[in-house]
């Protein structure tokens, strides 16, 4: 008995010892995970003063701070105040002259300390020179920015691209971009855009629809300017593209003429083909434009059967016959798509066709 006594206390220790080490942690200390900065800062914005540069960035994930890098020519460049970690996503550089450009890069460190490559303002080292210049403190102080000139734009697939000249004042902030659909009452803002850039795109906008624009320029005061122009587009898709691979043939047994074309070439938004056929048995130079002898319109790519008397039978396109043809003449024959904006693209004339006597 005194041998198995003995053996047990061991055991009993050990398991008390177990239950402490895990009601306290184990007494373990794990080490902390650290993680790479997730990729370089992007999206910069900056803006200067009297003897200072304004840089800020988008976060990063995963950064424990930035280095920002500073060079005069955009090939040297070294670290702006020494080896300091920037801990937020924005920096001023006071340390700089009036009148003298500089070139800016900045990167992001993880907790693991390994630093991400080096972004640019401009994208490339020396694509962006910034220069600080000397403002009298009451020179702007108080002052509105000047109306944005020239606001221009275009209008594209659901979309309003905007653009107009810089405004020059050395304490703009950015700018402010309204819009106003035709079925509204008032102009709407959009975010602010900064004041390094002078164009806006307004995405998802709903085709052949009117849309006005204006722009007001903001300075650091948070006064803004009178208005811009105003424009107005209607965003369209771009027209059908010609219908590829086109022919006309006649055919004995079919009774017409056979227009056919490619199904695979043809545009997702294309709703319906529009063919026109000319009678130039006489002669095309003596052809009236305004006195086609046909134009007819077909859904894509299941419409009513033309020649169905009951109407109501149903034709797949391409291809289509066209029986009205008659016998002895010359036909020339046009096909165009058109999207379902009612845009007609460019018409294919496949070669003309003879219609046996």
């Amino acid at each position: 008995m005194r041998r198995y006594t003995i053996a047990a206390i061991p055991f009993i220790l050990l398991v008390s010892c177990a239950i402490q080490l895990a009601c306290s942690g184990g007494g373990i200390t794990q080490p902390p995970q650290t993680y790479d900065a997730a990729y370089a800062p992007r999206n910069f914005e900056w803006s200067v003063g009297n003897e200072r540069i304004f840089l800020n960035w988008d976060p990063v994930p995963f950064a424990e701070g930035y280095r920002v890098y500073i060079s005069t020519d955009g090939v040297k460049f070294k670290l702006h105040s020494g080896a300091t970690i920037v801990p937020s996503t924005s920096v001023i550089i006071a340390d700089v002259q009036n009148g003298k450009p500089y070139y800016l890069g900045v990167s992001a460190v993880g907790s693991s300390g390994k630093e991400t490559e080096i972004a640019y303002p401009g994208g490339t080292p020396d694509a962006e020179p910034i220069t600080p210049t000397s403002v009298a403190p009451d020179q702007y102080l108080g002052v509105p920015p000047a109306a944005p000139k020239n606001l221009q734009g275009y209008a594209a697939d659901h979309l309003v691209h905007l653009d107009w000249e810089k405004n020059t004042e050395p304490d703009l902030k950015d700018y402010l971009v309204f819009y106003h659909h035709i079925s509204a009452t008032a102009f709407t803002q959009f975010p602010p855009v900064p004041a390094t850039k002078n164009y806006y795109d307004h995405n998802d906008v709903v085709n052949g629809e009117e849309y006005f624009y204006k722009v007001q320029a903001r300075d650091k005061e948070e006064l803004t300017s009178p208005d811009s122009n105003i424009v107005h587009y209607i965003p369209m898709s771009a027209p059908p593209l010609a219908p590829s691979l086109v022919t006309a043939v006649y055919s004995f047994i079919d009774g017409g003429v056979i227009l056919n074309w490619d199904k695979t070439t043809i545009e997702s938004d294309v709703v319906r083909f529009r063919i026109i056929r000319y009678d130039i048995t006489n002669g095309w130079e003596k052809f009236n434009p305004l006195l086609d002898t046909s134009i007819v319109t077909f859904d894509y790519p299941r419409t009513k059967d033309p020649y169905d008397p009951t109407g109501l039978g149903y034709i797949y396109i391409p291809p289509f016959t066209d029986r009205f043809a008659e016998h002895g003449h010359i036909y020339r024959y046009e096909l165009a798509a058109i999207d379902k904006d009612g845009q007609i693209g460019l018409p294919t004339l496949p070669p003309d066709v003879t219609v046996p006597k």
